[in-house]
Order: structure tokens, then sequence, then C-alpha cells
């Protein structure tokens, strides 16, 4: 029996080929290929070779599948060097590289990429964006097959909404959500509508709304942010000034006559812009200092009028003094003059 193992080599079978590559099977049942105690189940070492020009390092693990289908041939190469590389052709001649892995880097070279399965899937790749133009996203728990922006969602109608981050060429960020609806299905008009938020291609960002290039750009502002719908907020800060310059000793305050003039002439305030000046937009920094200016000036008439109103108040109170002492001296005449008469 001995002498039979023996013979056959089973514990330690060894192969020569062209390249004239040895290879071994271990008697624990790893194979070896240019290795000759092999440590995997399949262990395939790269081997070097020459036909009398530069010598050929051939790759650490080359696969290859080729097989024909009802609508032509369909070829795939696994080759293992620096990289873990998965290549893809219709012939065995013009192989393309469709995904490689490294210690260090993903290149993925297809147009749609999904990691997980069901309403826990993530998709990756290119289509048209809600702008129409080139772009890329990112799907969760929603795919696009179409290559436009419509999406199919994952899960049933009780649970089936989803979000997408979607890119285009032109630098145009979206960020679009779903809800549970009655269809899986979310078409290009739907998918518009349910933009929440964009990052525009120049930096401005527009919230509540996809279709603000209009708004947000209006009369050539430099505003960065439109919100469409408004907002609530419990604290808004503006970095502004103030107008405590009415209080200046050489601030000029209008007289209230000269007030009433500007007004009947002009339908606002002086030193604040009118309706046809703002244009349906409110500078709230402005304003508010504006308002502010206006608040105190109120509050000098005020004060002045107030000093006038002490001063009436305290010369009243004399007249009404010398009053009711030529009152007193009357009566007092009065009955001087009843005396004389009887």
């Amino acid at each position: 029996v001995c002498s039979f193992f023996a013979a056959t080599s089973v514990f330690g079978q060894q192969w020569n080929g062209a390249q004239n590559s040895t290879g071994a099977i271990d008697r624990n049942g790893n194979v070896g290929i240019q290795v000759s105690n092999p440590y995997a189940r399949l262990d395939i070492k790269s081997v070097e070779g020459s036909t009398g020009g530069p010598v050929v390092l051939y790759p650490h693990l080359r696969l290859r599948t080729e097989f024909m289908q009802v609508e032509g041939f369909s070829n795939w190469d696994i080759t293992g060097t620096g990289s873990l590389r998965f290549d893809y052709g219709t012939t065995t001649s013009n192989m393309s590289t469709v995904l490689a892995v490294s210690s260090s880097l993903l290149d993925y070279r297809g147009s749609n990429l999904r990691i997980g399965t069901g309403e826990n899937q993530y998709n990756l790749g290119s289509a048209t964006s809600p702008s129409n133009k080139s772009g890329h996203f990112l799907a969760f728990g929603a795919s696009n097959t179409a290559g436009v922006s419509a999406w199919q969602f994952t899960g049933n109608s009780t649970n089936n909404g989803g979000a997408i981050i979607h890119s285009d060429d032109q630098g145009n960020l979206y960020f679009i959500t779903r809800g549970t609806a009655t269809s899986n299905l979310m078409n290009v008009t739907q998918t518009n509508d349910n933009i929440r938020m964009r990052i525009h291609g120049n930096g401005k960002i527009s919230i509540g709304t996809g279709n603000t290039d209009t708004d947000i750009n209006a009369n050539g502002d430099d505003y960065l942010l439109f919100i469409k719908g408004g907002t609530l907020s419990e604290e808004v800060a503006v970095r502004t000034g103030w107008a405590d310059y009415v209080f200046d000793e050489n601030y000029t305050l209008l007289p209230l006559e000269q007030v009433e003039t500007f007004i009947t002439k002009n339908g606002h305030l002086p030193n604040t812009p009118s309706a046809a000046d703002l244009n349906g937009t409110v500078k709230l920094g402005e304003a508010t200092v504006n308002q502010q200016e206006k608040i105190e000036e109120i509050y000098l008439h005020l004060i002045e009028m107030n000093k006038e109103m002490k001063a009436l108040k305290a010369e009243n109170a004399e007249y009404s003094a010398q009053v009711t002492e030529l009152l007193t001296e009357v009566e007092r005449l009065k009955l001087e003059i009843e005396k004389l008469k009887n």
C-alpha cells in the first residue's frame, strides 16, 4: 500500500508545464500552483517567463470565463496582481476593467452600483438630473434604471419612502425626499415637486424648492440663501449697526412740522425708503436700524414735549394760584360793597 501511494504521489503531486511550472497537493487538501507547500486551499504564485525577450511577470491569479448567450459572447476575467481586477468584454481581445480593488482604492466603472437589498439598499449611479442635465446620484431605498429623474422605491404601500442626492454637470446638487405614497414609482414631475433643497453651482442655496434660479438671482442680488414658505426660529441674529447716533448732540432732529411737510410731499418718512425703493424686498438689518432711528427720534420729540408740558403745567399752576387770589379778592370786595350799601 505504501509503495502504491509513493508511486502515485497522492501526498504531493507535481506538474510540469510549458513554463516548467510545478505544483503540489498537500495531504491536508491545499492545492498549490508554482508552490511546493501551499498555504491556502488554492495558492498560486506568479512566475517569470521569457521567450528570448524581456522577462514577463505573470499575474498571481487570473481566472477567465467564456460563454455564449443568445445575445452574443460574454467574457469575464478576474485578475489578481497589485489589485483585484474584474474585466469584461464581448471577445477575449477587447476586455476592459469594470471593477478594481486595491488596498487604498475601489475603482468602479459601471453606471449603477447597488449595495444591499430591499429597503436597506443604497444605489450609486448616473442619470439625468432634475435640471435635465447629465449627473450622478446616491439613492437611499430607491433605484434608477431609466436614466432619467424618475425613481423606483422599495417597500410596500405603508413603508415606501426614500431619499436621493443628485448632482449634475453644472455643479448643482439636489436633495430629494419622498414619504409614504400609494405608488412605488415617482415620475419626473413628482421628483421636481419633492426637491427639498438645492445647492446651486454658484454656491447659492434654496430650500423648499429647486426651481429658484429667477428668485434667488432677482435683481442681480448677492444673497446666498432662499427659503420658500418662510422660516420658524426661536432666535435670529443679524449682524448690523444701531441707531444711537440719533442721541448725538450734533444730530439734526427735524421739527414735526417739517416731518409733516415731507410726508405730505413724498408719502413716506424722511431718511426711510419708500415702497417703490424696496421693490418688494426688505433688508432686515437695514430696516431694523431705520425703524430704531425713528423710534429714537420719536422719543426725543416726546422728551421735548414732556418738558414743554411740565413747563405748561407749572405755568398753569401759577396762573391758577393767581386766579384763586383774584377770586378771593373779588369776594372780599363784594363783602365791602355790601357793607357800604347797608
